[in-house]
């Protein structure tokens, strides 16, 4: 009998915090949908967008110029908010230089998505940490310059295959189709790193001839970042093997609501034509380039994937 009486007092005294703990469960804020960027990308947002302006609708991509990075991200907050988001976003700085981190922090839950686009065909639609999401660059549709310190002198002499057969380059193999495309080109050397700005050290430094990159926007076609300016190969192009999307991690709590907001976003800014403006906008998309050869037509003939 007293053992009943003692579970009863227990019961009274137990319960006010359990109905507490219940109410304070019940109105826990929602997890924010947390975005890895590039601290330079949210500089140049901060310092890019109008004060009446913010990345949700942001639509004049001409002002983006040559910043690829920052269009990435632009065109991810405008899908998350065209595809119905209601959860607080939260833009946290990513210090990170390697590939292989910002992968592994997505897969251990750490943030939602990661804000600049990456190669899709690096990750298995069977992967069920990660999703990558629909194409911004379609297969193909991605094409590299050959970026040279512009006191190079090769960066002039360089004409055919040939010549390019004759370079060094740098690249990282984690970066799978820019690797498979260096490596079909049957260079005199390629280096492997995983660090971009050490790449772009190596360049400038001329301890490689050239590293693979975006076109830019500018009059010159020029790639500017840490103070190192670099110039394209005239008249000559590299066409890579796959397409990019962001990559979303399946382990965080919000990232399934991301994964399924930006899918929504992406199919309006696509039959906008809103992808495609912003990326002629930012140079990668570049009609001055159009005639340039390319140095493997048939990329390789790597299987398309992930369409």
């Amino acid at each position: 009998m007293k053992t009943i009486q003692y579970f009863v007092i227990a019961l009274m005294v137990l319960a006010p915090n359990l109905c507490i703990a219940s109410s304070s469960s019940a109105s826990a804020e929602p997890s924010p949908i947390v975005i890895l960027v590039p601290p330079s990308v949210l500089e140049s947002a901060r310092t890019f967008l109008q004060p009446d302006e913010t990345p949700e609708t942001f639509a004049d991509f001409t002002r983006a110029g040559s910043y690829r990075d920052l269009t990435d991200y632009l065109l991810l907050r405008r899908a998350l908010a065209l595809g119905g988001n209601t959860l607080p976003i939260v833009a946290e700085p990513w210090f990170d230089v390697s590939y292989d981190r910002v992968v592994l922090r997505l897969r251990s839950g750490h943030a939602s998505v990661f804000s600049n686009g990456i190669w899709r065909e690096d990750f298995a639609p069977s992967d069920a940490q990660l999703k990558t999401s629909s194409p911004l660059f379609r297969y193909g549709e991605m094409e590299a310059g050959i970026y040279m310190n512009p006191q190079n002198p090769k960066l002039q002499s360089t004409k055919t295959l040939d010549d390019v057969q004759k370079l060094t380059a740098v690249s990282s193999k984690q970066w799978r189709p820019d690797w498979n495309a260096l490596q079909q080109l049957g260079l005199a050397k390629l280096h492997d790193n995983v660090h971009w700005e050490s790449m772009m050290k190596m360049v400038h430094t001329r301890r490689v001839d050239f590293m693979l990159s975006g076109f830019s926007s500018r009059e010159d076609l020029s790639y500017q970042a840490m103070g190192i300016t670099l110039l394209p190969v005239p008249g000559l192009k590299v066409k890579l093997a796959g397409s990019r999307g962001w990559i979303v991690s399946q382990t965080h709590p919000a990232g399934a609501d991301a994964y399924r907001a930006i899918e929504k976003g992406l199919v309006i800014l696509r039959d906008e034509g809103v992808i495609t403006q912003a990326y002629r906008a930012s140079g990668v998309i570049n009609e001055r380039v159009a005639d340039w050869k390319v140095l493997n037509p048939d990329m390789g003939g790597f299987q398309r994937k992930n369409q």
